[in-house]
């Protein structure tokens, strides 16, 4: 947020503190609010920021007022899940547009409009002609109701209506039972998380959900077999719908589709791998238990060529090509 700065940040004050009752605690037992600043409900102009836990709750906040707008229940909590993940969100909610560590997507480049939250782009930048009947996640620009999108911890994909928490469409599924997910992220009417080997397999997930209401497309996945990504990682989008995800240790083993230590660049939706790049050793000194595994790709733009960073454990910083990372050897980054 370009409004924040080294000089204007000691002036932060506290203006909002709630108590949420949620069960069981833990480091992610409570997500960082999404906030969606202008929202045209049935009660006037409001900015709400949503919040779920892992008790299955999600409320929205009236930030404006201090209280809460609305509360919804989506399951019970995850009295299977064991282990380092138990008390977890399953997965942080996302709005259209979302919260991403990415490019916005511009005319040309895969995208009609000034946002993520654009659906269906064509490769010339011009939107295709708009398909009969109902969209799942309804209407887009201004005032248009705008969903909010949750995994339950049955895995279980929710879109919820802002202004109400009402259910948009029935839930479908989405991820295995109690699989730990990083942030939800949604790019023309596809909703993308990864998942880690915490109660359940590491992968990255794609479900299509921009066609006719109450119908969605096949669940499509990515395994890394052996690779994991972190719950506080997550994934970034290119502006042509790439879709670049960092992973964490393990055994890198491209012939049988194990993946550790990499950046992947996968195809949209149906997550196809397009490219990757793989770091050098990053040699004594370096935590290889966390080796690629904290960082979320970033994506930008410079002189009209599309960049990713990416970095190691050793506190590296790799710049990559967008369209090429890793060169011909999957190993030789721009700098």
């Amino acid at each position: 947020d370009s409004r924040i700065t080294k000089d204007n940040v000691k002036d932060f004050q506290l203006v909002l503190k709630r108590k949420l009752e949620n069960g069981p605690s833990g480091p992610r037992s409570l997500t960082p609010p999404v906030v969606l600043g202008l929202l045209i409900s049935y009660r006037g102009f409001k900015e709400l920021a949503f919040v779920a836990g892992s008790s299955g709750n999600l409320w929205a906040i009236d930030v404006d007022m201090d209280r809460i707008f609305w509360q919804k229940h989506l399951d019970a909590a995850q009295e299977s899940a064991s282990g380092p993940c138990a008390g977890d969100v399953t997965a942080m909610h996302a709005l259209i547009p979302p919260i991403n560590f990415a490019v916005r997507p511009r005319p040309g480049l895969g995208g009609p409009g000034p946002g993520p939250g654009a659906v269906g782009a064509t490769d010339a930048g011009a939107a295709p002609p708009r398909p009969t009947g109902r969209a799942m996640i309804g209407a887009s620009g201004f005032g248009a109701p705008r969903p909010a999108f949750g995994v339950s911890s049955d895995g279980k994909l929710h879109l919820m209506n802002t202004s109400t928490g009402d259910e948009i469409a029935p839930a479908m599924p989405f991820l295995p039972a109690h699989a730990s997910a990083s942030s939800l992220t949604v790019v023309e009417g596809t909703v993308y998380t990864t998942t880690n080997n915490c109660n359940g397999p590491g992968a990255v997930w794609a479900v299509d959900v921009s066609g006719p209401e109450k119908k969605a497309a096949p669940v499509a996945s990515f395994a890394l077999n052996g690779g994991s990504v972190s719950r506080q990682g997550g994934l970034a989008m290119g502006t042509d719908g790439t879709v670049f995800v960092q992973t964490g240790p393990g055994v890198l083993d491209p012939a049988s589709n194990k993946w550790s230590n990499t950046l992947l660049a996968l195809s949209p939706k149906n997550l196809n791998l397009a490219n990757y790049f793989t770091a050098p050793d990053p040699g004594s000194g370096a935590n290889a238990a966390s080796h690629l595994n904290l960082t979320t790709p970033v994506v930008f733009t410079y002189k009209e060529k599309e960049l990713v960073v990416s970095a190691d454990a050793a506190g590296r910083l790799y710049l990559l090509d967008a369209k090429n990372p890793g060169g011909e050897d999957h190993k030789t980054p721009l700098y």
